[in-house]
């Protein structure tokens, strides 16, 4: 089984200044804080990504807030227009301290 924070990245066919979608997925438990273990009956601590940012070539290209209402393994998509070829880097960041990122490399033709 794949560890917390691990991310893929997809990014499709860009052409120079048109809209290209991202796909990304992060590996990520996603606990609000309110379940219990069905074994212990104990809480399951509350571990869930606060916040998503992404950033091409070193430009911050948007930032989210999220909260206990997304669900296990988060998938996104968005749109980019790329006018250069570039990196695409986005990082996760969690309420329990963690930090997770993941690169793609964009291709513009």
């Amino acid at each position: 089984m794949a560890k917390t924070g691990t991310a893929r990245i997809r990014v499709g066919n860009a052409k120079k200044g048109q809209p290209t979608q991202v796909r990304a997925l992060i590996l990520h438990p996603m606990e609000t804080g309110l379940r219990k273990d069905p074994k212990t009956g104990e809480k399951i601590p509350a571990h869930y990504v606060q916040k998503v940012k992404a950033d091409f070539n070193g430009t911050r290209i948007f930032e989210a807030d999220w909260s206990v209402a997304i669900s296990k393994n988060p998938y996104m998509s968005y749109y980019i227009a790329p006018e250069s070829s570039g990196t695409l880097k986005m990082t996760w960041e969690d309420n329990q301290g963690g930090t997770y990122t993941a690169e793609a490399q964009v291709q513009v033709g």
